[in-house]
C-alpha cells in the first residue's frame, strides 16, 4: 500500500511536470506569433513636426525606427519634416509595408502637387524632393505609380521653364559683365559696347519668344549692371572677339 501511495505520488509529480512545460511552450509559441505578428506592422508617429516611421520591434508590443538594409530605402523612410501650413496624425499604424508605403505616398503626392502651383524657387526644391522619395516607394498601387508619373512629367515641365528663364537671365549677367569691363577700360570698348547693343536686343526677343515679359514662378534674380557676377576682373588681357561674332 506504502509503495503504491509513493508510485500515485509521483506519477501525479510528473503530471503536473509534464503540464508545467506544455504551458510554458505554449506561453512562449503565443509570445513569439505575437511578436511575429507585431514586426509586421508599421506606423507613422508626428513629434514636433517631424514624422518618423517606425516598425514593431520583434516583441508582442513596442516599435523601433525603420531602418532597412539598402541605402535608398533608408532615404525613403527617413524622418520627414512637415511643411508649414500641413497637419498630419499624430500616430496613424498599418498592418503591413505595402499599406505603409501606399499612405505616404498619399502624403507626400499631396504636399508635391501644392508646391508645383507655389510661386517660388524653395517650394519647387521641395516638391521635387517629395517626388523623388515618391519614387522610391516600392509598395506603390498602379493608380499611385501613373499619379507619380504624372507628378514626375509636371515637375520636368516646371523645371524645363525654370531653366527657359534662366537662359534670359544669362545674357542680363553678360550684360553686366560687359557693362563692367567698359567701365574698368577695356582694350576692346567697341567690341564691347556692339556686345552690349546685340544681347539687349538678343535678350529682348528671347523672352518675347517665351510669350512673357515678366519672370516665372521661382526664376532666378538677374544681377543688374551695377552688381556683376564678377566684381572686379584681372589685368590680364581680354580674349578678342571681333564685330558680329555670334555666340
Amino acid at each position: 500500500m506504502v509503495r503504491r501511495n509513493q508510485y500515485g505520488g509521483i506519477g501525479r509529480l510528473f503530471t503536473g511536470f509534464l503540464v508545467f512545460c506544455l504551458v510554458v511552450a505554449l506561453g512562449a509559441a503565443v509570445t513569439y506569433l505575437l511578436a511575429e505578428r507585431n514586426q509586421r506592422h508599421f506606423r507613422m508617429r508626428n513629434q514636433g513636426g517631424i514624422v518618423f516611421i517606425e516598425r514593431g520591434r520583434l516583441l508582442p508590443v513596442g516599435y523601433e525606427p525603420f531602418a532597412p538594409g539598402a541605402k535608398d530605402l533608408q532615404s525613403a523612410y527617413a524622418p520627414i519634416k512637415v511643411p508649414a501650413g500641413e497637419r498630419v496624425d499624430e500616430v496613424e499604424n498599418f498592418e503591413d509595408r505595402v499599406e505603409l508605403d501606399r499612405a505616404l505616398f498619399s502624403l507626400l503626392a499631396g504636399w508635391a502637387r501644392a508646391r508645383l502651383q507655389a510661386s517660388d524657387g524653395e517650394s519647387f526644391e521641395l516638391a521635387s524632393s517629395y517626388v523623388g522619395r515618391c519614387a522610391l516607394l516600392p509598395g506603390l498601387s498602379e493608380e499611385q505609380r501613373s499619379e507619380l508619373k504624372s507628378l514626375r512629367a509636371d515637375l520636368a515641365y516646371r523645371n524645363g521653364k525654370r531653366l527657359a528663364y534662366a537662359i534670359a537671365d544669362d545674357f542680363d549677367k553678360a550684360v553686366a559683365e560687359l557693362k563692367l569691363a567698359l567701365e574698368l577700360g577695356t582694350s576692346r570698348p567697341s567690341d564691347a559696347d556692339a556686345w552690349v547693343t546685340q544681347m539687349n536686343k538678343w535678350a529682348h526677343d528671347y523672352r518675347a519668344a517665351l510669350g512673357e515679359r515678366t519672370k516665372p514662378e521661382g526664376a532666378p534674380n538677374a544681377p543688374n549692371g551695377s552688381t556683376p557676377a564678377t566684381p572686379q576682373p584681372s589685368d590680364e588681357q581680354p580674349v578678342d572677339k571681333p564685330k558680329g561674332e555670334a555666340l
